[in-house]
């Protein structure tokens, strides 16, 4: 007996500065995002990614962020793509969580309210070195309450 599998659906939306494609599996539900981004992938966009989990550098240049439960990023650095790998029965507002960040961190929005949102004090914001922000690890809990 053979069965068909049924082609996964695809969902690809624009925004300024990069653009996504998702795929959605059997039941709608997530599977993966890419990332095109129209700038290279730097230290910048992994810190605002730091909400999500603790960068491990693999192999000596690609980040790997994990969200236990949720979600696998795979990075390089100076590279114009990355993708989430969604575990099964993702909650889909991860991905517009996601998403909204990377927004962020490619067109510097909300980088003054990022610091007040954090209910740890772990994001800070270097006014002198063009408002880029930091993420304190040690303080963070991984709460997404910044996003």
């Amino acid at each position: 007996m053979f069965f068909k599998r049924k082609k996964d659906d695809v969902q690809i939306e624009k925004f300024e500065g990069f653009r996504t494609q998702t795929t959605f599996g059997c039941k709608g539900q997530l599977k993966t995002q890419f990332f095109d981004l129209e700038k290279p992938v730097d230290e910048e966009l992994i810190e605002y990614l730091k909400p999500f989990g603790h960068p491990i550098l693999l192999g000596g240049r690609m980040y790997e962020i994990r969200r236990e439960g949720y979600f696998r990023l795979l990075l390089t650095p100076g590279t114009n793509t990355f993708h989430a790998r969604f575990v099964k029965n993702c909650d889909p507002k991860i991905r517009d969580l996601l998403t909204r960040q990377v927004f962020r961190a490619i067109n510097g929005n909300d980088q003054g309210e990022l610091p007040s949102r954090c209910p740890e004090g772990a994001i800070n914001v270097n006014r002198e070195n063009g408002s880029k922000i930091s993420i304190d690890l040690k303080k963070c809990t991984f709460c997404l309450e910044c996003i």
